[in-house]
């Protein structure tokens, strides 16, 4: 679905067929936040179309982390929520590395627990990843990325169209909708598409809950 055709669809469940109400930016505003709402929880399977695969070059010297190091910053997108977006990482070419959770970083320090630069551990540290050993890494990394913005230019007709999922955008449209009750104050009309959203993103969800 198009940007356009979703503020047609907007247009005719707010009742607000000229955009008197609620303007072509506001129902534009409503549909970015829409999104970063269903970012925030949606599971990342779903994101295929997000999903970037950056495998190191030795012209860029990147994916590359020094010291054990990995500046997010450095990536050729801004990775989905942080480190929360990294789906996998791997020296180059060679074995996956292990992700641990921060409240596990004591096991790099047990003895009994062997650090390899060839298959090393990582914690994810917000717009960082940290590897253990610390020794220089180069990498390939699979992660999701931020999706642009959509919005619409008047003075061209120009659009920034969606980049989720065709399939993810009537569920877009419903948190799109319950963002402009809560701008018009119709918080019963807003509650009720809410709870239909977040229903319907519980079941997709439990999909690939364990």
């Amino acid at each position: 679905m198009t940007v356009a055709e979703m503020l047609s669809q907007l247009r005719i469940r707010l009742e607000d067929s000229a955009d008197e109400e609620f303007s072509i930016d506001t129902k534009i505003d409503a549909l970015n936040n829409a999104q970063a709402t269903m970012l925030n929880t949606i599971a990342p399977q779903y994101l295929g179309e997000l999903e970037v695969v950056e495998l190191f070059s030795a012209s860029t010297n990147k994916p590359f982390a020094g010291s054990g190091v990995l500046d997010l910053n450095t990536l050729s997108y801004s990775v989905l929520g942080g480190a929360r977006g990294v789906r996998t990482i791997r020296v180059s070419g060679g074995k996956f590395a292990v992700m641990l959770e921060q409240r596990d970083l004591n096991l790099t320090d047990n003895a009994y627990v062997q650090l390899d630069a060839d298959a090393p551990y990582y914690v994810l540290m917000g717009d960082r990843v940290e590897f253990f050993p610390k020794k220089d890494i180069e990498l390939d990394i699979w992660y999701i990325r931020e999706p642009q913005q959509m919005s619409y230019t008047a003075s061209t007709g120009a659009y920034v169209e969606s980049q989720l999922n065709a399939n993810l955008h009537g569920l877009l449209l419903d948190y799109a909708e319950a963002n402009c009750w809560a701008v018009s104050e119709e918080f019963e009309r807003r509650t009720a598409v809410l709870e239909n959203a977040r229903h319907t993103l519980t079941i997709m969800n439990s999909k690939y809950q364990g």
